[in-house]
This record gives structure tokens, C-alpha cells and sequence, in this order.
């Protein structure tokens, strides 16, 4: 297979599915370079990334790129039905060796020993998964095991990956279990030890651990009958995700992450005492390797799509984080802090001053459990590339600031964060006295629903508004969503409707009351919010629109997922909403009756 080694002209937008080799000499990952998806093979040499490859196979989403030890790249997918293959590259990039695989669901576990290229989990139509290992010399798949049930996460027992261990979903729920690889035997281990979240290869478990404040980090082994829950590592500020093991098995490498940023520290198993070290701005990745003195993890800043960086330790700490073929223009990205009606509102602001700023755009992230945070953004960059200022807050509900931050609208969707909105409308309208354009909406998915609520609430207090894939109120989606959407919905208390001034929050009720212009955008294949709520919404509030209409556009993607922005080949999409957004000049009456609006009631019955 042709390949482009050590190419430096494609532009990358994102990368997605990112591996690192056992010992973090190489990495892979599908990069998207806004026509297609391929796989991106890296390999190291030190800090430094000394050889970087593309292949031109084009990929889907759900292929899993492999960076095995001998430096080789395998690629895992789905062909069709319960058909999958192992697609291993040799060194040159071309094609070396396709495995076919038959499986319900199919995954792989990346490989130290030199014989072995990889193991592959074959999960069955009867519920057991079949543990294969492939041979690095003659490519053939070996059954070794069998495990009695879907098999999560897995780590390596010892240096020589002879021990397995693995969290395995049975009819009792998820349980850790080991695999003797030598024989093939599984034994599960007792369900009070919790369920596995890494390995150090020194026969020691990472686990969370049940306990009556919530799942608690503690250490374990096979033969242990109990866990040991530090008190130094359950007490560390902020969202805490361990990433790798030293090579002693006594430092352990977390990300940690408090409000828009993640940092990355060092915590010390034998004394229970984390370190912070310093870290650029930016955000973390779950991908992490720890050999020698360095660190290999993925991480993305606000000007660089997700790469692989290294972190040389001991102090001094050296960050080396390897520049992209073609870097994205520079823009000016940073943080602010807005007082809120019930506590402060961290944003993420994109572009010039807001405060000068002839237009504004006011983002709001999906979720609603989710946050805007310091990584590479490519919808709200391209905005700003425009020349507008995006204000992209983490208001009431979103996650990163606490648990009575994140839990505030529990119960009360479109309650607490709908009123730190309209707060933040206010600070921005009266921070720009001297201009006549009111702030701008754009939302997606739990964002796009709020938009369309803050454009309802204050029908007279925003210009434009673009909404992508919303759904029409908590209750309507736990009726149409998945089994996945639903559990989310009744876990967040989305089916709890509000009874204030404003009423049950239903855009089917409210949305009478918008008064400006409003883009719909959903992808037909959406899988989380179904595209028939957009075009329900289209044709009750805004019937017998056409294609020249000022005051509504929907625009719907034969084959667009939940965010089609961020689709493979969007940027025409991209362009389409940007030109919705401009498309009234600064100062004009945005918000105006038109022909259509004539026919709508404030209550929208």
C-alpha cells in the first residue's frame, strides 16, 4: 500500500483513536485531514518523533489503529455483519498481512513479547469471548482462552505477558478475572475488589473500588482478598484519570482536570503524595505510556490538534510536543471569567475582544454532562477565523467545577444553565455599549436546545441563532432515543418538567416565541438525538418555508452522524452556518417581525 512517509503537506484537523506501543517507541491513530480519515503511524526516537506516515486507505471511525512492538502498524475493522479483519502493515506502509475474524465484537490488546504481534478478543453470539494470539512470525490467530462474557478493560500482570488481567461483564454485572496465557486458565476474583482500571506489571491492580461516597481508587493484587484506598490519591482536587505505571510500579501518572484545563501530576505510591507538574495550556488525552524517564501521552492545546508528547522526567521537566505538517493559523484563544446570577461562569473566549467586538457569538456546549475545554476546537476556530468572537461559557450543568456545579440541573433542564445564559446576554450587551447587534446563538445537541430556549426566553435579545441536532424537550427524547439516550435522560433527571414563569421547557410550546432567524442542522443518521425532532420542530414552527427564506433554513445531511460539523468533508457545511451568522451586517434591526413570524403566538399553541 502506498504510503506518505514523513509527508509535510496534508493539514491535519483531528486525531481519533490513538494508540501507543507497549513501549511507547510508536504510536498510531486515524487522522482526519477534512476529506478523509487514514491512519497516521508515528515512531520515536528520545523526545523527538524521527519518522511520521499516512496511509491513502481511506478508514471509517470505528477502525482501530494497532502500533505494535516490532514497529509495524495493524489496523482492526469491521468489513460487514459480524465479519472483521486485522490488517497488519509492514514497515514500509504497504500491506503485509489481512486475518479474517468472525465475532459479535472484536477488539485487540497491544503486545510486549517480540513473538507475539497482538492478542484479539472475539466476542461470540453466546455471550463468551474467545481470546486469540497472533503470532508476529507467521500471522496465523490461535485460540488460547475463553472468558464468560464481554470483555473492558485489560492490563499486563508482569513484564513477560504471561498474566492477564481483565474486567469482565457477566450476568452479575462487571467482574475483574486473570488469564494465564501459558494455559489458558481464567479465574474471576472476588466482586468486592471492584473493577480494573490499570496495571503496573508488578502483579498490582489499579481498581475502583465500591464505597458508600461513590467508586474510590485503591490497589490490589490476584491473591489479595482486599483493596488499599489511599487517602492522598482519593483526595486530589479536581477529575482525576490515572494514565500509566513508572517502570518500578511506585510513580503513577494522572491527568487532572479542573474547569477548562487538565494538568498532568505525579503521584507517589509508597508515600501517597501527588505532584503537580507544570503543563502547558491544554487538555490531556487517555493514551499514555511510561518508559524510562519519559512519558508518551496524547494531548491537545487550542492551536494543535490532538498529538503525542513527551514529558522528560526528572525535574527539569521538558514538554515536547511535536508541530503538525501544516499548523493552523494563529488566533488568539483564552479565558475569562464572567459573574453569574449564582456563582462565577468560566468561558473559553475565541478571537478579538468581545467587548469590541461588532459580533458576538455566544457557543454552548452538548452533554448536558459534558464542557468546553482548551483543545483544539475546529468549529468555534473557524469562527473566529471569520471575524467573530466566540464566548464559548461552561455555565450551570456542565462538568469540571464540582459536583454542585455539574448536578445544578439535575431535574431542571433548561433551568439553572438557561439562567446563567441570559445573564451572561446581559454582561455581554451591556459590556458593548457602542454596538447595536445584539449577541449571536450556536448550540449542539444539549447546546442546540438551549439555544432555542435562550432564543425563546428572550425573544427580543439575540440576532441570529444556528442549532445542531436538538431535540425538543427532555421527555419527547427519553420517548424517542436510544435504551443509552434514555438511561442518560432519567439519570439527569431530563424527564422533570419545570413549572416557573417560563413553563415546561417544550420548543414546541416555546418556540412560537422566537423572533429570529434560525438555522436546524441534523444529520439523518444521527444515533443519539433523532433527526425527526428537527424536522417536527421545522415544520410546526416555521411551516411553508423555502430555501430564500431570511427568517429559517433547515438544513438536513443525507448521511451526517450527531455533529455532521465535524463529519468527514464538512467544511462546505462549516461554510453554510458561518454565512448564516453573517449574513446580517452589524448594526442592523436584527430583531424584526417577518411574513412568517405573523402567524406565531407567544405561547406557540
Amino acid at each position: 500500500m502506498p504510503n506518505d512517509a514523513d509527508d509535510a503537506s496534508y493539514t491535519v484537523t483531528s486525531r481519533t483513536n490513538i494508540a501507543l506501543s507497549c513501549d511507547g517507541r510508536h504510536a498510531a491513530c486515524l487522522v482526519n485531514d477534512g476529506q478523509r480519515l487514514a491512519v497516521e503511524s508515528w515512531s520515536f526516537h528520545g523526545t523527538r518523533a524521527v519518522t511520521r506516515r499516512r496511509t491513502r486507505k481511506v478508514e471509517s471511525v470505528s477502525a482501530r489503529p494497532l502500533p505494535l512492538q516490532d514497529g509495524r502498524t495493524g489496523v482492526l475493522r469491521r468489513v460487514h455483519g459480524t465479519r472483521h479483519e486485522l490488517e497488519i502493515h509492514d514497515l514500509d506502509g504497504t500491506s503485509g498481512t489481512t486475518i479474517g475474524v468472525d465475532g459479535t465484537a472484536v477488539d485487540a490488546i497491544l503486545s510486549s513479547h517480540p513473538a507475539t504481534s497482538v492478542w484479539l478478543t472475539v466476542e461470540q453470539t453466546s455471550g463468551e469471548t474467545i481470546l486469540y494470539r497472533v503470532d508476529a512470525t507467521t500471522s496465523r490467530a490461535e485460540a488460547v482462552a475463553g472468558l464468560p462474557g464481554r470483555i473492558g478493560i485489560t492490563g499486563w500482570l508482569d513484564e513477560e505477558d504471561r498474566d492477564l488481567v481483565c474486567n469482565v461483564l457477566t450476568g452479575g454485572g462487571w467482574r475483574m478475572a486473570t488469564v494465564a496465557l501459558t494455559s489458558g486458565s481464567v479465574r474471576l476474583l472476588p466482586a468486592p475488589l471492584g473493577t480494573l482500571v490499570l496495571t503496573n506489571r508488578q502483579r498490582r491492580m489499579l481498581v475502583a473500588a465500591a464505597h458508600p461516597a461513590g467508586p474510590l481508587l485503591g490497589w490490589a493484587a490476584p491473591d489479595d482478598d482486599g483493596v488499599h484506598l489511599p487517602t492522598g490519591l482519593n483526595g486530589v482536587p479536581g477529575r482525576v484519570l490515572p494514565l500509566a505505571t513508572d517502570p518500578s510500579g511506585r510513580l503513577l501518572a494522572l491527568r487532572v482536570a479542573q474547569g477548562v484545563r487538565s494538568r498532568l501530576a505525579i503521584h507517589d505510591t509508597v508515600h501517597d503524595r501527588t505532584t503537580l507538574l507544570p503543563t502547558p495550556d491544554g487538555v490531556l488525552g487517555r493514551a499514555a505510556v511510561w518508559r524510562d524517564d519519559t512519558i508518551r501521552l496524547a494531548m491537545s492545546t487550542p492551536a494543535q490538534p490532538t498529538t503525542i508528547a513527551s514529558v522528560s522526567l526528572p525535574p527539569p521537566i521538558g514538554w515536547s510536543l511535536p508541530a503538525d505538517p501544516a499548523p493552523s493559523r494563529q488566533l488568539d484563544v483564552r479565558t475569562e471569567t464572567f459573574a453569574g446570577p449564582a456563582g462565577a461562569i468560566e468561558a473559553i473566549v475565541y478571537g478579538g475582544d468581545w467587548r469590541d467586538s461588532r459580533r458576538v457569538v455566544v457557543a454552548l456546549h452538548g452533554g448536558p454532562e459534558a464542557a468546553w475545554t482548551l483543545e483544539y476546537e475546529p468549529t468555534l476556530r473557524r469562527l473566529a477565523d471569520a471575524g467573530l468572537t466566540v464566548v464559548a461559557p461552561n455555565q450551570r450543568g456542565s462538568d469540571g467545577y464540582g459536583p454542585g456545579h455539574r448536578d445544578a440541573i439535575v431535574g431542571a433542564w433548561g433551568g439553572p444553565d438557561l439562567a446563567d445564559i441570559r445573564w451572561l446576554r446581559q454582561v455581554l450587551t451591556a459590556g458593548r455599549p457602542g454596538v447595536a447587534a445584539p449577541p449571536l446563538l450556536f448550540g449542539a445537541s444539549y447546546g442546540a436546545f438551549l439555544a432555542l430556549l435562550c432564543a425563546a426566553a428572550d425573544p427580543q435579545g439575540w440576532a441570529r441563532c444556528v442549532a445542531v441536532a436538538p431535540f425538543i424537550s427532555g421527555p419527547r427524547l427519553h420517548a424517542d432515543g436510544s435504551p443509552r439516550v434514555r438511561r442518560l435522560v432519567a439519570r439527569l433527571g431530563g424527564l422533570t418538567e419545570l413549572q416557573d414563569d417560563l413553563g415546561p421547557r417544550d420548543l414546541l410550546r416555546l418556540g412560537g416565541r422566537i423572533r429570529v432567524p434560525v438555522q436546524l442542522v441534523h444529520g439523518a443518521r444521527d444515533h443519539v438525538v433523532p433527526v425527526g425532532h428537527s424536522r417536527l420542530l421545522a415544520t410546526a414552527l416555521w411551516p411553508g418555508a423555502r430555501p430564500a427564506d431570511r427568517e429559517f433554513e433547515y438544513i438536513e445531511v443525507p448521511d451526517g452522524g450527531h455533529y455532521p460539523l465535524g463529519d468527514i468533508g464538512s467544511g462546505q457545511l462549516l461554510e453554510r452556518v458561518l454565512a448564516f451568522l453573517l449574513a446580517c451586517p452589524p448594526g442592523e434591526a436584527w430583531s424584526r417581525e417577518g411574513p412568517m413570524s405573523a402567524t406565531r403566538t407567544e405561547g406557540g399553541e
